[in-house]
């Protein structure tokens, strides 16, 4: 527990209690379950060890994530991802949803099921309250109480789990069944959003399973015909004929927006149909497992039996479900939300739970009244684990703690206001003494005291209390910012009458016209909403006494906008921002609050301004601000890019990053992310108004993005030296600086912009050293954020590669980027300090290379993307660089090998360029070189376009440093029309290729046998790519053929390559193409490798065998390129 924070019980049900959480030194909020093991049976604590087990490897998009379990001496701690909805709300609220959102719906849920049966596991419990909603709508399936994991010799079940309206035919009628049980659950649920009921339902669990088993489905005519055909497809009550893999998310209705994400090294999935043997096997198991059936099933007859109870005596349905939620009696006749509490029926239904059944139970869902629901959470974490009965939680206190006691503060005297009395107890309740004293009820009585006097003298104009209360509120304030148990800041709150005192005495304040023109009315409002800030902290869920929230803004919004008060109105705007956050309507008029906020950002600060730790003075006029003008009726955005705010805002912010440490006084970590937020808004909304921000040298915005680029680098030392670190209205990950900034960095290449001003930009970014700020960006963020930096440095290295590939190369050699991998974990998501990363100004070089990162993306498919970036990013780099040596831009071969034979065709179109851009031919090459090479030659055929297109520019390449390799200085190959042909089709002339092999003579190389025998290897090698290349001759795409002309003419050039040519009859092929092909660009290509061609005794021989002096005249006249042809027909002259 030493790992996370417990912030609020958010839910509690029959498996125990749920809390908010968040993981210490970070942003992520979490929900941690306490299930007690006390009382509990062996086989109870079996069934939740399976379920996590399940849960844990388990990791989709789609599916709730486990994050961590462990055990205590008394509980069981699940720590989960935390989601705020659920999808039955929608249907409670909505009644139904529009057939677009549940086609996005459906797809999602078909991306889950496809996962978990490629995994070989039923959920068994598919039901709307199983589906929770995360941030930007993400369905998440939950609650794998009733999952089972399936070997690879079982294939059906006979259990009956689930929830009656969602339960197949075979699964009411309790026979064997298979995945596809998981898929008629799917079904109900698609045809319940859609309609707003499920698809069969009765107030009788007797005739609901006749209404599953034999009543067909009812289609209304509102729905569309992929949309019927698709629920058809898994509503079919023959389980061999309802809709399963691989042909369900082949469906029109879902094809495009189906995420696959499936383990291949999975044994049996359930997602690829069977084998005869297979099927055969099923249906002999089923056989085999079905049970005889003597007059009605277990399902009816326990039902049969609860009907049969006295009904006076029968326990409300709703507290007998383990997410019982503690509502009262309901009337046989109210119309109930199906499984409302959490669970009806399927919470601890099976075979031997007599105690679930009840008619209320199989209502439709979507007509809950809503007074009769659960909060969301707790009803969505009460699923989560069936088999676990609720139990007090022991919440152990360390005893170790010693508190002295405030009677030792003397306020018990005859002098008990004297300003050295009230500065000791100052200094005694100061969070940061260590020795900080405990709460003394005296005391709380005394300072209540203290304050009602002090405040009705302030109020009536009495100079005595407004020079006396300063002190007890300081005490306040400490009271409320120390680390106390939650008993004792509810005893405060509750002696203090917290926070309506604070509230009344602002409101009196403002009201009182005398008052609020006093010169002291200022300071003391600062510490009341100190006081105010400190306490909403801690207690966010207050309710409010008398009058509405909207009313309790009224004071904040008159310190807002009161022109003698904008010192404290930076302390105004944050509670107003928290109002905001509680979802109350606060009026603010974005005129009138921009000009505010630019006075407030001129005035000097209050001494009086003490804010929860973790908060900046700055944050809560953000957050108002971006308030402000994401409203709909405000169309203030474009002004207020023209306002001086919008340009003091990007100045005062990079002012605050630029001492070290970055000042936190005006701008917390939270506050940063908000001022990010509001820049992407703007960015939004007027992007080509934002364009000078990045052309205009004099703004400041450039040098503030370079600075969060890596902000976040800084800030963890931050976070690991703070206790608390928490916004209410903002929890920012541990690198959404980061990610926000390079999201912003990103803005200008989205647009059409002139060339003039995006060589403007590019110089900006080149001046910020953008590139090398993004490559340390690279070494630091976990591997799922890499991508978004990754392709925004491929992008630099592609527009402005003059600056940016030298700038690149050069920040990569200071850490190491391209050494050969050592020293890092296997998954190249090494946890690495500040210091490691290379962050900030300074810090030693990270262990990330290349090599690592790519390890790292090739676990995961869900990273392809990333490992698409990574392999480009190398690619331009070695581009521009003019074919640079393998070790220049060492990438492990062995990885490349691995990213050739990837699934995702980007990847392996990727790799192909990257190989057609570097020199494999250098001394001491790598032996894995080689096979690659054999690899690159294995994608000449691959289905994709792009890999055939990047595999042949590549392998023509590598043939032509090959055929360079194997001449003893290169000088036959600058010869004019002698030397390689490049994969564009066009002759390097008199310009040598970077060096390769070492010369023969060369001592330092070693000896002239070696570099012999590694040229043959090569080119022994390279003989058996001529088979492979010649069918791509007749490729339908255009560039294809070119470049395998280019790559056919450096063949030539190696030993034994023109024997190969002959004998898969190259010349012939290579003058059709010459004579007849339709694009007069592959018939230059072919022109010029056969001029390579005629440099060979063997191939000029062959050539003139084939009349090609009569053949080249006929086609000579009708061509601009007679001059070559004539070149070529020259050198086909006897010698």
């Amino acid at each position: 527990m030493e790992t996370y924070h417990v912030l609020e019980m958010i839910g509690e049900g029959s498996f125990g209690r749920v809390y908010k959480g968040r993981r210490k030194f970070s942003g992520q909020v979490v929900a941690l379950k306490f299930i007690p093991k006390v009382g509990r049976s062996e086989k109870e604590l079996r069934s939740l060890k399976r379920e996590i087990d399940i849960m844990r490897g388990l990791n989709h998009p789609n599916i709730v994530l486990l994050l961590d379990s462990f055990e205590t001496e008394r509980e069981v701690v699940v720590v989960t991802e935390y989601a705020e909805g659920e999808l039955f709300q929608i249907l409670e609220d909505d009644g139904n949803l529009p057939e677009t959102q549940v086609r996005e719906i459906a797809c999602q849920l078909v991306s889950a099921l496809y996962y978990l049966h490629s995994h070989r596991i039923l959920h068994r419990d598919m039901k709307p309250q199983n589906i929770l909603l995360g941030k930007g709508g993400v369905v998440k399936l939950c609650d794998f109480g009733f999952a089972r994991a399936m070997s690879v010799s079982t294939l059906v079940l006979t259990s009956i789990k689930g929830t009656p309206l969602y339960m197949s035919p075979e699964l009411v009628e309790e026979k064997p069944y298979d995945h596809t049980a998981d898929l008629w659950s799917l079904g109900c649920i698609l045809y319940e959003l859609h309609t707003g009921a499920p698809p069969f339902y009765t107030n009788s669990i007797f005739q609901l399973v006749q209404l599953i088993v034999k009543d067909p489905v009812k289609w209304p005519e509102s729905m569309s015909q992929d949309c019927t055909s698709f629920l058809k497809g898994l509503l079919t009550k023959d389980p061999q004929k309802r809709l399963s893999w691989p042909d369900l998310f082949e469906h029109p209705f879902v094809a495009d927006g189906v995420l696959v994400l499936s383990d291949n090294s999975a044994d049996s999935p359930l997602t690829v149909t069977p084998s005869l043997d297979q099927q055969a096997l099923k249906l002999m198991q089923a056989k085999e497992k079905a049970a005889p059936r003597c007059g009605e099933g277990k399902l009816l007859r326990k039902a049969r039996e609860l009907r049969g109870k006295d009904k006076a005596n029968k326990p409300d349905f709703a507290t007998s479900t383990r997410a019982g939620s503690g509502k009262g009696d309901r009337s046989d006749n109210a119309l109930l939300r199906t499984a409302a509490d959490g669970r009806i029926p399927s919470e601890d239904w099976s075979a031997s739970s007599p105690d679930i059944i009840d008619k209320d139970a199989v209502k439709p869902s979507a007509i809950l009244s809503l007074e009769d629901r659960m909060g969301p959470i707790s009803r969505d974490y009460a699923q989560e684990f069936p088999s676990v009965e609720i139990g007090p939680r022991q919440v152990l206190k360390n005893q170790s703690r010693v508190h002295c006691s405030l009677g030792s503060v003397r306020l018990e005297n005859e002098d008990i206001d004297s300003d050295e009395e009230w500065r000791h107890l100052v200094q005694t309740t100061d969070p940061e003494n260590q020795t900080s004293v405990g709460l003394d009820q005296a005391v709380l009585d005394r300072l209540k005291d203290r304050l009602l006097s002090y405040k009705a003298q302030l109020l009536d104009g009495v100079l005595e209390g407004v020079c006396q209360i300063h002190q007890p509120l300081k005490v306040l304030s400490n009271l409320l910012a120390r680390k106390v148990d939650a008993e004792d800041s509810i005893s405060v709150a509750l002696k203090m009458d917290l926070p309506h005192f604070l509230f009344d005495m602002i409101e009196e304040i403002m009201g009182n016209s005398v008052v609020k023109q006093q010169p002291w009315c200022v300071a003391v409002l600062g510490d009341l909403m100190s006081a105010l800030l400190l306490y909403w902290e801690r207690h966010y869920q207050w309710e409010a006494a008398g009058k509405s929230l909207e009313e309790c803004t009224k004071p904040f919004l008159s310190i807002l906008f009161h022109p003698d008060m904008a010192s404290i109105v930076p302390l105004a705007a944050s509670v107003l921002a928290l109002f905001i956050y509680r979802g109350v309507s606060v009026d603010l008029h974005a005129d009138k609050f921009i000009a505010a906020m630019e006075a407030a950002l001129h005035s000097p600060v209050e001494n009086c301004v003490c804010l929860p730790q973790g908060w900046g003075l700055w944050d809560g006029l953000l957050a108002l601000l971006l308030q402000a003008l994401s409203e709909p009726e405000n169309c203030l955005v474009s002004e207020f890019i023209d306002s001086s705010l919008w340009q003091l805002l990007w100045f005062r912010v990079g002012v605050t990053l630029e001492q070290m440490p970055p000042n936190r006084e005006f701008l917390s970590l939270s506050g940063l992310q908000i001022f990010l937020s509001l820049a992407l808004f703007v960015f939004i909304r007027e992007p080509y108004s934002c364009v000078p921000l990045f052309s205009n040298s004099n703004t400041k915005s450039l040098p503030t993005l370079r600075r969060l680029l890596t902000a976040d680098c800084t800030s963890e030392k931050e976070i690991l030296s703070e206790q608390k670190l928490s916004h209410p209205w903002s929890d920012p990950s541990p690198n959404s600086l980061s990610v926000m900034s390079c999201h912003l960095l990103c803005f200008p290449f989205a647009l059409e912009v002139p060339d003039e001003t995006m060589a403007k930009i590019l110089l900006s970014y080149h001046s910020c050293d953008i590139v090398s700020r993004l490559l340390q960006l690279a070494l630091g963020l976990p591997l799922c954020l890499l991508e978004l930096p990754l392709s925004l440095l491929c992008h630099l290295l592609l527009c402005d590669p003059g600056r940016s590939v030298p700038c690149f190369t050069s920040a990569a050699e200071a850490c190491g980027f391209f050494l050969p991998p050592g020293g890092q974990d296997d998954d190249g998501d090494k946890p690495q300090s500040a210091s490691e990363r290379g962050c900030g100004e300074t810090g030693r070089p990270s262990e990330r290379t290349a090599s690592s990162l790519l390890a790292g993306f090739l676990q995961s498919e869900a990273l392809s993307g990333s490992a698409v970036e990574l392999i480009s990013l190398v690619s331009q780099a070695a581009r521009f660089s003019l074919l640079p040596p393998f070790s220049v831009l060492y990438v492990d071969p062995s990885l490349l090998r691995s990213t050739l034979a990837h699934p995702d065709d980007r990847v392996r179109a990727a790799t192909c360029s990257l190989l057609g851009n570097l020199n494999p031919l250098v001394p001491h090459c790598d032996p894995l070189l080689l096979p690659l090479f054999q690899d690159m030659t294995g994608q000449l055929h691959d289905p994709s376009l792009a890999v055939r297109r990047a595999a042949c520019r590549a392998v023509g390449n590598w043939l032509g440093l090959v055929g360079q390799a194997y001449s003893h200085d290169g000088s036959e190959l600058t010869k004019e029309d002698g030397g390689s042909v490049t994969v564009e089709g066009k002759t390097k002339v008199g310009k040598k290729r970077p060096s390769v092999l070492p010369g023969r003579e060369d001592p330092a190389s070693g000896s002239k046998a070696c570099v012999e025998q590694e040229v043959g290897r090569w080119a022994e090698s390279a003989q058996g790519a001529t088979p492979v290349l010649l069918p791509l001759l007749r490729d339908p795409d255009p560039l294809i053929r070119r470049h395998c002309c280019a790559a056919l003419g450096n063949m030539a050039a190696i030993s034994g390559g023109g024997a190969s040519l002959l004998q898969c009859d190259a010349p012939s092929l290579l003058l059709q193409l010459t004579c007849a092909d339709s694009q007069n660009a592959v018939r230059q290509a072919a022109l010029t490798s056969l001029c390579l061609f005629s440099q060979q005794d063997v191939l000029r021989q062959a050539l003139v065998s084939l009349d090609i002096e009569e053949k080249l005249q006929r086609i000579s006249q009708y061509t601009s390129s007679a001059c070559q042809y004539n070149r070529l027909m020259n050198k086909l002259q006897p010698q």
